[in-house]
């Protein structure tokens, strides 16, 4: 086509490029002035804040203000929640105070983290004793002493009622009401001179 068969065409043409450099030129001048995002905080300032964190808590910790213990090692958890020697301090605390759910939560955490920690698994069996499911205790209880053999993830299924319930049979005394049953007993704990 021509410009001079159509004369219309330059004119649209130059608007075209018109209203292209101004929206250029708007979306330029929205990005010079749009305000900077501010940046994630740096690892730098996470490792400052949680080492902080941690000597604060430690301190409160050592002069027995444990509700600001918790709370500082809670914030310091926050910051690296795979730290296992905070579960460790959070879970002894609410132990202490004899906050066993709490507790029970926390060295779940640190035996998730950390599965072959026998004094953990100690613990955990302990509050889950103290929170009255006696079979998960059991089952604790005997990864601590076991650690290799009941990894966390079987708690849910495991044959603690049978091992509880033998562990009971054998600690019970033998009743016996006969008098020379009694007798016998006397006899055999007496001490007798050589």
């Amino acid at each position: 086509m021509n410009a001079d068969k159509n004369p219309d065409l330059i004119p649209r043409s130059s608007a075209l490029l018109i209203i292209l450099s101004l929206i250029c030129s708007v979306s330029a001048l929205a990005q010079s002035t749009r305000k900077p995002q501010p940046k994630p905080q740096a690892p730098a300032n996470a490792e400052a804040d949680f080492d902080r964190f941690v000597k604060l808590a430690d301190e409160a910790r050592l002069a027995e203000r444990f509700d600001d213990a918790i709370s500082l090692y809670g914030q310091a958890l926050k910051v690296k929640p795979k730290w296992a020697e905070g579960w460790w301090y959070i879970g002894a605390i609410f132990y202490q105070r004899d906050i066993y759910p709490q507790a029970r939560d926390a060295f779940q955490n640190l035996v998730a983290l950390e599965p072959e920690r026998g004094p953990a698994w100690a613990m955990f069996g302990l509050c889950l004793f103290q929170t009255a499911d006696y079979e998960q205790a059991g089952v604790a209880l005997g990864t601590q002493i076991h650690p290799n053999r009941r990894p966390a993830a079987e708690l849910r299924n495991s044959t603690a009622p049978v091992r509880m319930r033998s562990i009971r049979l054998r600690a019970a005394p033998p009743r016996c009401e006969a008098a020379g049953c009694l007798a016998r007993r006397r006899a055999a704990s007496a001490v007798r001179p050589e």
